[in-house]
């Protein structure tokens, strides 16, 4: 797959720090400096509305943490994310989208291929090394409906892992709390 790298978009920077992510939530690795490959997931109500959006949850995770993480979940739960995901062409997306600006990858859901549903709940996903964002396989967007099949994937031994890792980020809002009480954190790496 063709990647390329740009400066890392303000939609993914901190909303706290209103900077680029620096530390991994998990292991609190810098991953600023360095060639650090990792992963920053934010959670909006309203998205797409830039009158009114609002992030309900933001982090960056080390790849080596995610991969930890992953192999936490459910073996069951691990094969049918895969089979799911595997139905998407990232190298088509990919050539399609490349030297698109971000919003125009993030545009469409990447499982429904339509804009946030009524909902306007959505996910963002981007890959980072060191100081630059990666575009291929990143970055993208999923509704909460389409993460709501995700979701329904998973085994009540992963759920019960995600509740777990729940319980690390609801320091936040009610909003965030609401959310995670409707259908847990939705953690895809």
């Amino acid at each position: 797959m063709n990647r390329y790298s740009g400066e890392i978009p303000r939609r993914f920077h901190s909303d706290i720090s209103q900077a680029p992510f620096d530390h991994c939530l998990l292991c609190d690795k810098a991953l600023l400096s360095g060639g650090e490959l990792y992963i920053i997931e934010k959670a909006y109500r309203d998205f797409g509305k830039k009158i009114g959006e609002k992030t309900l949850f933001e982090y960056a995770v080390c790849l080596s943490c995610a991969e930890s993480y992953r192999k936490q979940l459910s073996v069951e739960s691990r094969k049918k994310m895969d089979e799911f995901m595997s139905n998407i062409d990232f190298q088509k997306r990919a050539s399609l989208l490349e030297g698109e600006e971000d919003d125009v990858w993030l545009k469409n859901c990447l499982i429904r291929q339509i804009p946030a549903g009524e909902s306007g709940e959505a996910q963002i996903y981007g890959l980072c090394e060191g100081d630059r964002f990666i575009y291929g396989e990143f970055p993208y967007m999923i509704s909460a409906e389409a993460m709501d099949q995700i979701v329904s994937l998973l085994s009540s031994e992963t759920l019960d892992e995600l509740d777990r890792f729940k319980e690390s980020l609801t320091n936040g809002p009610s909003e965030l709390q609401d959310l995670f009480d409707k259908v847990g954190p939705r953690f895809l790496v």
